[in-house]
């Protein structure tokens, strides 16, 4: 039985970098401890409550959890569009893309999903 080597496609490896990058970003979001999170809102916002940054930092390690799901979901999504499910692959990318894109880590997955999803 012969094996073929099958080139990867640009959307592929765009995908793969950008679900990498996300992981490691919810992973840091998730174990960086709070206190970190709350210097850091005091020294750059002096005028916010400390109810308000006690709101914003605990919501961290939940944003960290969804990045990590989200991560392993772009990850699947490239492993089928490796495996020629460039459409199915392609959605599953972009989508969970998105969030990750306000930070500006995810844009690497949103070019990635739309190029797998025109097979490129």
């Amino acid at each position: 039985m012969e094996r073929k080597n099958k080139p990867f496609k640009i959307g592929v490896i765009l995908s793969i970098i950008a679900g990498i990058i996300i992981l490691f970003f919810g992973i840091s979001m998730y174990t960086t401890p709070t206190d970190v999170y709350l210097q850091t809102l005091q020294e750059q916002y002096p005028e916010m409550t400390a109810e308000e940054l006690d709101l914003i930092v605990a919501s961290y390690p939940t944003l960290g959890i969804t990045f990590i799901v989200m991560s392993i979901l772009i990850l699947v999504g490239a492993f089928l569009g490796y495996k020629d499910r460039n459409k199915i692959g392609g959605i599953l990318v972009i989508i969970f893309s998105i969030l990750p894109s306000f930070s500006l880590i995810g844009i690497p997955g949103v070019i990635g999903g739309i190029l797998l999803y025109f097979n490129r």
